[in-house]
């Protein structure tokens, strides 16, 4: 298992205390509808804006810690989906089997898409299920 230094994360559960609070669900509660107003506040505004709030009202510990959390939630989602997306994108991905399986109901060659799936899925490395739901647009 990677520990803490290794991934580069850490969980609330791995804190004893934020700042000179300890962590509690309490406080995590207290801290994350804190984070939640401090989100409605700035959400519209200006980087100019955004930092003269902060300064004028600094948040606490915990609410950054908390609003550190949901970005971190955030970035891996989407790393997660970039990498996924790559992946079916590349040469033989399924994106590249959807389309070689529509340009050959294109043709005109079978009389249903059923057939059609029926006949070119295994030729293109794709199941059954999977071309006829390409055939359908789903």
């Amino acid at each position: 298992m990677k520990n803490k230094q290794q991934t580069g994360s850490i969980r609330l559960s791995d804190l004893a205390t934020i700042g000179k609070q300890k962590v509690t669900l309490e406080n995590i509660a207290i801290w994350d509808a804190e984070a939640e107003a401090l989100y409605n506040t700035l959400k519209d505004a200006t980087i100019k804006d955004a930092v003269t709030h902060l300064e004028e009202n600094p948040p606490s510990a915990g609410v950054v810690a908390m609003l550190w959390f949901v970005a971190q939630v955030s970035m891996n989602k989407k790393r997660a989906k970039d990498a996924a997306v790559a992946g079916h994108s590349q040469k033989g991905g399924s994106h590249d089997k959807r389309e070689k399986i529509c340009q050959i109901w294109a043709t005109g060659k079978y009389e249903t898409k059923t057939d059609c799936a029926n006949k070119e899925c295994g030729n293109i490395g794709m199941s059954f299920s999977t071309a006829i739901k390409a055939l359908q647009g789903k």
